[in-house]
């Protein structure tokens, strides 16, 4: 929903999750050139709680990955395993890094801009956490835009996780205000309840090892993961090292094998894939939850089935008093 003029004032604040004041130029509505038309959304003009005279009040569409970014030159290469390369600043505007301590942690996804979706594990000790999204190399402030960073006001873990097996390893974060949607932060679509992606690979990004023996990695990397089925994993987890008797939990999914896999520090990463007959939209089917020791082995990773806990994530979001709407892609 727009609020376009003053007669939408009631029900732009009675509906004030529908829209955010963000800058004209991520603003789903760029065909708008009149410049009568383009003040009216100016919402502060109005009285309405858009700060800047450049933002606009309008619905974001999630999970648009910005491939008209450039390459920003750090004169540094960086490759996990054969298979992860170096993200562009503002890739994906949705990936967040969570510190514990002031030290990282994990990695996550930002679905509303006061909520991030993560892995339990990541979150399953006192606190404080903070959490940055915008980010692209953590150890410079040398980047296009400033990053944004939220202390953890509420963290949500999922009722039944079990820190020894890592089922239903999932939580939300809600931070202590929200992220301004800008070019570097945005928000990412999550798939319908107990939905499968249609690609046979989907992407992987986050700040993990390069390596079992490396340190973090300071840029942020993305990987092309193929998709395995639940019954091809379970027995090259087996085989790997686990046992025949080991069965993979229907909560989660698989990506990645051939020693390509997500390592520590990916955790919490999100898995996205595209979604049909679109244009660099992705949703989230994923949430890197674990594997067997950083893709020195044939198995593959895996992943928390975010699809399988959508209708958690929308009660949660409903109880806590924010829209689900947000991270919910229009097919129509």
């Amino acid at each position: 929903m727009l609020c376009i003029n003053f007669l939408l004032f009631v029900v732009c604040i009675a509906y004030s999750e529908q829209c955010f004041c963000v800058p004209f130029s991520v603003c789903s509505l760029k065909d708008i050139s009149d410049t009568e038309e383009f003040n009216s959304l100016k919402l502060n003009m109005w009285g309405f709680p858009c700060e800047s005279d450049a933002d606009v009040c309008c619905d974001v569409r999630c999970g648009e990955r910005r491939l008209d970014t450039q390459p920003f030159n750090d004169n540094t290469s960086y490759r996990i395993f054969n298979s992860h390369t170096k993200a562009n600043f503002a890739e994906f505007p949705w990936m967040l890094a969570i510190f514990y301590r002031n030290g990282y942690r994990c990695g996550g996804s930002l679905i509303h801009p006061q909520v991030a979706l993560t892995a339990a594990h990541c979150v399953d000790k006192l606190g404080p956490y903070k959490v940055r999204a915008g980010d692209w190399d953590r150890y410079s402030r040398n980047e296009p835009l400033e990053h944004e960073d939220r202390a953890a006001a509420k963290i949500i873990i999922h009722g039944a996780y079990d820190a020894h097996s890592l089922k239903n390893d999932i939580a939300l974060i809600i931070v202590d205000k929200p992220f301004p949607l800008q070019e570097n932060i945005g928000v990412v679509c999550l798939p319908p309840e107990n939905s499968n992606p249609i690609p046979k690979e989907c992407l992987v990004t986050g700040w993990g090892k390069t390596s079992h023996q490396s340190r973090y990695s300071n840029i942020l990397n993305k990987a092309t993961f193929p998709m395995v089925s639940h019954s091809f994993c379970e027995m090259a987890l087996q085989m790997a090292s686990l046992g025949p008797w080991f069965k993979l939990d229907s909560t989660f999914i698989c990506a990645g094998g051939e020693k390509k896999d997500s390592c520590k520090g990916d955790g919490g990463s999100p898995l996205m894939c595209g979604i049909a007959d679109t244009k660099n939209v992705y949703e989230q089917f994923g949430i890197v939850s674990w594997g067997l020791i950083c893709g020195t082995t044939d198995a593959p990773g895996v992943y928390v089935s975010v699809a399988k806990f959508v209708n958690w994530i929308d009660r949660q979001m409903v109880l806590n008093g924010f829209n689900n709407s947000v991270y919910k892609y229009d097919r129509k």
